[in-house]
């Protein structure tokens, strides 16, 4: 299974909260298990959090904030349903699972793109959270109207 999303500023305070688990001890998500926090894996690959790297990219390409801006992506990547159990059971390891998984991402995207990658093993099915932010790629749009074209 994999799901896409387009994301905005105000989006990655919430990743950041969810992905790396920033929620205060009394306020976890109920599908979270607290017993299984040491089994995640974090690949912090910038250094810095999601919202300075959202702030980076929009310096380093000129853009101003808009409600609606969309300049990066969340792909979710897992395996899901009864058959996927017995993988997990008896070969997952979130290494392989991190690395071959990611894989075609890095391809399409360029490695240098991906600014975070997180496997929650926390849940009932564990899954991998993949920020992609990349250059950003002017279009010239063509207009026409009653009042004229151009580009």
């Amino acid at each position: 299974m994999i799901r896409f999303r387009p994301i905005s500023r105000s989006d990655m305070a919430q990743m950041q909260k969810h992905n790396y688990r920033e929620y205060p001890a009394d306020n976890l998500p109920t599908n979270v298990k607290t017993d299984t926090f040491e089994k995640n894996l974090y690949s912090n690959l910038r250094e810095i959090n999601l919202l300075q790297i959202f702030d980076e990219v929009c310096e380093k390409e000129n853009l101003k904030e808009t409600k609606n801006a969309n300049i990066g992506a969340e792909y979710i990547i897992g395996l899901v349903g009864e058959s996927n159990k017995i993988f997990y059971e008896e070969c997952y390891d979130s290494d392989s699972f991190l690395r071959y998984a990611s894989r075609f991402l890095e391809e399409k995207y360029g490695e240098d793109n991906i600014v975070s990658k997180v496997i929650h093993n926390d849940e009932s099915n564990p899954h991998m959270h993949i920020i992609v932010m990349g250059e950003i790629v002017e279009k010239e749009q063509k207009w026409k109207n009653q009042n004229g074209e151009g580009v």
